[in-house]
């Protein structure tokens, strides 16, 4: 049997020939069911148009650049998943390319995705502080959606989540549950979100009027190896600590090996709580309370943004959509009340 070609496509779906190029090309008006039919009559015949052909008509590569800080976080696979949902549905391509948490390596992925390789760039930034490189004019001429990071200006569409709240959340609820000597593990010093969500449990820890608050700070750095070392200093210190927020998830599981390993006893002796929700968090023995940012759906709708950018350039959406964290309780926190 030969090779399927685009007319043979059309004679299945009962369509001309011109209807199957404007769904290959995302060009024109084509109803969603109609859509949906030559899609699936093109994956029955086994139909791959040819793209270097298709850029030529189109100008597009249909392809799009995300660039994530590391590829091998269990933390970006929900924003990737998103992404891909809205990509594939819309049929582009993904160039996935990691920044190894290096502000010089994104920039030369942004850089090399703007020669021409996409059509867009989805970027998962590592949201450092006082970084100012993508606040740059040459960097709003590109399709681009920013995630988790807040820009000076109001051209690029960015997506954040309140890390600040999310703070303030995690230690009011400690506090409600009657605990006052709450230690708080810090991400990276030059992280936004750390920061940020230190910010929350300050200003939680001040409302109540706990004074000692600045010194249950500890510089961790978002890794499970730093939660673990940390985690057997706060322990050694004697302050009489009976909870620890940690500013993410793979700290508290690096805390609670060290906990164990002091034969003490979750929630019984000592308390916690996380942030982030990985999908592992209720794998973890104990199952621990944290606290959940939409991931999945802040790669879903960076990735709608980014589309109709593309797509509709005249019509750009300079959106800066923030998220709020919700409390995801487990059996991690013991009232002390």
């Amino acid at each position: 049997m030969g090779k399927s070609t685009i007319f043979d496509v059309a004679k299945k779906a009962g369509v001309s020939k011109s209807t199957v190029s404007r769904v290959i090309n995302n060009q024109g008006n084509v109803k969603e069911k109609t859509r949906k039919k030559i899609l699936k009559v093109m994956r029955s015949l086994n139909y791959h148009p040819n793209s270097s052909a298709r850029s030529l008509v189109t100008k597009r590569t249909n392809t799009i650049g995300l660039i994530v800080p590391d590829i091998t976080d269990f933390f970006y696979l929900q924003f990737i998943k998103g992404a891909e949902v809205v990509g594939i549905k819309n049929n582009y391509n993904m160039m996935l390319l990691s920044s190894r948490w290096d502000v010089e390596e994104e920039r030369y992925c942004l850089k090399m995705f703007g020669e021409g390789r996409v059509d867009g760039v989805l970027l998962i930034s590592g949201n450092w502080v006082g970084e100012p490189y993508l606040n740059c004019p040459e960097l709003e001429k590109m399709p681009l959606v920013i995630i988790d990071r807040t820009l000076n200006n109001h051209v690029i569409p960015t997506i954040n989540v309140d890390n600040k709240n999310g703070g303030y959340l995690g230690t009011r609820h400690l506090l409600e549950n009657g605990h006052r000597m709450i230690a708080f593990v810090t991400g990276l010093a030059n992280q936004k979100a750390s920061l940020d969500r230190m910010e929350g449990y300050r200003q939680a820890m001040d409302e109540a009027g706990v004074r000692e608050s600045e010194n249950l700070i500890y510089p961790g750095d978002f890794t499970e190896k730093s939660g673990y070392q940390v985690t057997r200093q706060v322990l050694e210190a004697g302050k009489g600590i009976t909870a620890i927020f940690y500013a993410n998830d793979l700290m508290a599981i690096g805390g609670i090996k060290a906990i164990k390993d002091k034969g003490l006893i979750i929630p019984d002796d000592l308390s916690l709580i996380g942030c982030d929700d990985l999908e592992l968090v209720s794998l973890i023995d104990p199952p621990f309370t944290t606290l959940r940012q939409p991931r999945y759906k802040m790669g879903y709708t960076g990735m709608e943004l980014l589309i109709n950018s593309i797509e509709h350039k005249d019509n750009i959406n300079p959106a800066q959509i923030i998220y709020h964290m919700a409390l995801i309780q487990r059996n991690s926190v013991q009232s002390r009340s």
